[in-house]
């Protein structure tokens, strides 16, 4: 109960019945709450079966918290990708891999065919549901899978052979985001007496969008060169698909004497750079910035209607600020460089964006330790860092997992864990950033999976073995309850 001083542990629920399966995320829908675990199946003799993974929606009942009833147990194959709840729906995605080095027989469909679980009972996923692309360059499916919140069935089925591990999902698209390995060659031409070819390899991103309003139905397929760094890369806007990669491709000449027999290479010069793309509504090309800070990658990225926030590393930070509004000219509106660089970006209000990331060194580009930014984006032609604050810590599960940290302006509350705790900043438009508590936690089992939060006029830090409650007026430990 959130209760302040007096909270105090309800019911406690046993999920994990064996050591082989594990929690993965929770949603609460009214009087509902589904919990999504990770299980690892039985092995047989010295080695994991090749679909040794599969992933359930557990729904219970929580209208008595004291008293909660499962109501629905259902799954299907693979690793825990990720999830979404739009409305009442709740979405599970995961990767299911096929790998088996031995021969069977064709019709051992359970080697090569995935499967749902529901009330007990394992079925193959219909073959209808499964979607096979044109050029095949995996043997592993992802698997989309559309849940009721409230009665945890299994409503609808998509099944893609292919992986894609970066997801990024709104109330009318899903889009699934693969990265593969490429190599391309020219056809021969001659350069004085030697036969040529000329080579390129390197990295792409194929993109699959799919209609969540007509039954997870393929909508388009599209790509860009580069790989993605994570969900945020993705953005769907007024029709339009936006994304920012980096591309870190080679390319080489094969230079052949046909009269005497001998080869020679030329290896041109290579480099990483990045890029904004603009697809339309079928995922064809319409606008592109590339190019973008040699040698450097991406480490951030956020969209902001018209405006594009993206963050590139190697000794110091670019953050790039993009004008979106001609979807097919994209423009560079600014590009401010200072040290070290954000792994987080965060539109914090009108005309301030909050950073979370890392001080480095201006020469070497070896970090310093964690820092806050506020950039001052009022004027999109000059942005500046309004106010910086350097921290003694190094690492934090913030920065590289966006759930876990809190903000809120109207709190005036940026949380996030770190190597020894957690820690809560106030921010002031005038004077800066202001440390406003920092809890050592203890009797914590690990510093990873804490979770800060706030109800009333409390704020409740959630770790794996206990909450700790801290009144929001002075900041201090309240209660600790353990569980």
């Amino acid at each position: 109960s959130a209760a302040g001083e007096d909270s105090e542990l309800i019911s406690k629920t046993e999920l994990n019945q064996e050591m082989r399966t594990s929690a993965a995320e929770l949603y609460i829908y009214g009087d509902r709450i589904a919990v999504i675990s990770e299980h690892r199946k039985d092995y047989s003799g010295w080695r994991w079966e090749p679909s040794s993974y599969y992933t359930t929606v557990t729904v219970y009942d929580v209208s008595d918290p004291a008293k909660p009833v499962r109501v629905s147990h259902t799954g299907q194959d693979g690793k825990y990708n990720t999830s979404r709840l739009v409305a009442d729906d709740l979405y599970l995605i995961t990767r299911h891999d096929v790998v088996d080095y031995y021969s069977y027989d064709v019709e051992d469909y359970d080697i090569y065919v995935p499967s749902l679980y529901v009330n007990g009972e394992e079925e193959f996923i219909d073959p209808h549901c499964i979607v096979c692309p044109k050029e095949i360059r995996s043997t592993c499916y992802t698997i989309v899978s559309r849940y009721s919140a409230e009665k945890g069935d299994i409503e609808l089925n998509k099944t893609i052979l292919g992986v894609g591990d970066i997801i990024y999902m709104n109330s009318d698209h899903l889009y699934l985001a693969d990265a593969y390995r490429f190599e391309e060659k020219s056809e021969p031409y001659q350069n004085s007496v030697y036969t040529v070819v000329d080579y390129e390899n390197g990295t792409r991103t194929e993109f699959f969008c799919f209609d969540l309003k007509n039954d997870i139905k393929t909508k388009a397929v599209g790509r860009v060169d580069g790989e993605l760094l994570n969900q945020f890369a993705m953005d769907e806007y007024n029709g339009t698909f936006r994304v920012v990669t980096t591309e870190n491709n080679s390319s080489y000449s094969v230079y052949t004497d046909p009269m005497f027999g001998f080869t020679n290479y030329k290896w041109h010069e290579d480099g990483r750079t990045n890029g904004l793309y603009v697809f339309d509504e079928n995922l064809d090309l319409i606008g592109k910035i590339d190019g973008l800070a040699k040698n450097e990658k991406v480490y951030s990225v956020r969209f902001s209607g018209d405006t594009a926030y993206f963050v590139t590393f190697r000794t110091v930070d670019p953050l790039f600020t993009v004008d979106l509004s001609d979807p097919a000219n994209p423009v560079i509106l600014s590009e401010l460089k200072i040290p070290g660089f954000s792994n987080y970006l965060h539109p914090y209000a009108d005309g301030l964006l909050f950073g979370l990331g890392q001080d480095a060194d201006e020469r070497t580009g070896w970090t310093q330790g964690m820092k806050l930014s506020m950039f001052d984006v009022s004027d999109p032609h000059a942005v500046s860092e309004k106010h910086c604050l350097k921290l003694d810590s190094y690492s934090s599960e913030a920065l590289y997992n966006h759930k876990a940290i809190l903000i809120s302006r109207e709190k005036d509350l940026i949380g996030f864990p770190t190597e020894n705790g957690y820690v809560i900043y106030g921010y002031d438009t005038e004077k800066g950033f202001y440390k406003k508590a920092e809890t050592v936690l203890e009797k914590m089992w690990a510093s990873h999976d804490i979770r800060g939060l706030y109800a009333g006029d409390y704020i409740y830090i959630v770790t794996q073995n206990f909450t700790a409650v801290m009144r929001m007026s002075d900041l201090e430990l309240a209660a600790t309850v353990g569980y």
